[in-house]
């Protein structure tokens, strides 16, 4: 039967990488399908022959790494025969951060642990924390390979998770985080803000209670430019005497219209007293 060959390949990060699946000794065989997978991530591209016997990665990523397997049906007259070969893409390049929060809030006394995976295919790392541009002290930090489970097999991928905890957090750990991660190819940061949620929480309700004010003043105004325009109204329509029985009957018309609306004014005062009643006992629960 015949036998399958992958290349492997070593790419640098953004770079093209080429995974190639050789056929050797298909005298009297046919390829009916080729298709490639990728174990750990799950990846899978399917496809014919001719012209699909290559795999080809034009902005090459850690998430584009692992070990390729490329399986072909081949048939005679006589069989049909599944056979596989598998190639390794690699790559090289600065270390990648992922997976950090840009904000995590706190409270004082409260402890937190702050997790960051990194990617790097070079084994030498150097992994440092700093707080407000100053390196940070009492850190504890661990690097460890990072593992995954895949068909219930444990498999060991190019990475590292970076680990910082704040015990004890107190008015002065609070502020910006930034985490440096450096190989021999470059070097890649990431950044986190430490916010006191207590501190945020009253900015919240500030913003709300501002909110609220805003709103009743801008109703109040409407209503006030309502009230006046019908007392406009009223004003212009007494000054036009053209009949005592024209001006008497347009006067009690005014005279309701203007009722109607002081009846209204008065609704919603009281409906926003209620509301600001409600508003401001419940924060007072809180």
């Amino acid at each position: 039967f015949p036998t399958v060959q992958v290349n492997s390949v070593n790419a640098k990060i953004g770079e093209q990488a080429i995974l190639k699946c050789n056929v050797e000794d298909l005298t009297n065989f046919k390829i009916t399908s080729l298709k490639w997978t990728q174990e750990i991530f799950g990846h899978q591209i399917e496809g014919h022959v001719p012209n699909e016997n290559q795999l080809i990665f034009n902005n090459t990523s850690w998430r584009d790494t692992g070990n390729w397997t490329c399986t072909i049906m081949v048939k005679n007259d006589q069989a049909t025969e599944v056979i596989k070969g598998s190639g390794i893409l690699s790559a090289s390049g600065a270390p990648i951060v992922d997976h950090l929060e840009n904000v995590i809030e706190a409270e004082e006394s409260e402890s937190k642990i702050v997790k960051c995976f990194i990617y790097s295919y070079s084994q030498e790392i150097n992994v440092k924390w700093c707080h407000n541009n100053h390196l940070k002290e009492g850190v504890i930090l661990s690097i460890s390979n990072r593992q995954a489970t895949v068909v219930n097999e444990t498999v060991q991928l190019p990475g590292y998770i970076t680990q910082l905890e704040l015990k004890n957090i107190k008015e002065k750990d609070f502020g910006k985080y930034t985490l440096y991660v450096r190989n021999k190819e470059g070097e890649s940061n990431a950044t986190f803000i430490l916010r006191n949620a207590a501190t945020a929480n009253n900015v919240l309700t500030i913003g709300i209670t501002c909110g609220v004010i805003v709103l009743i003043l801008v109703t109040l105004i409407i209503c006030c430019f309502w009230y006046f325009s019908i007392r406009k109204i009223s004003s212009v329509t007494e000054r036009k005497e053209y009949s005592r029985f024209f001006i008497s009957s347009c006067s009690t018309k005014t005279s309701s219209l203007e009722n109607h609306w002081n009846n209204k004014v008065l609704r919603l005062s009281i409906l926003i007293f209620y509301a600001l009643h409600g508003y401001f006992a419940g924060m007072k629960k809180r």
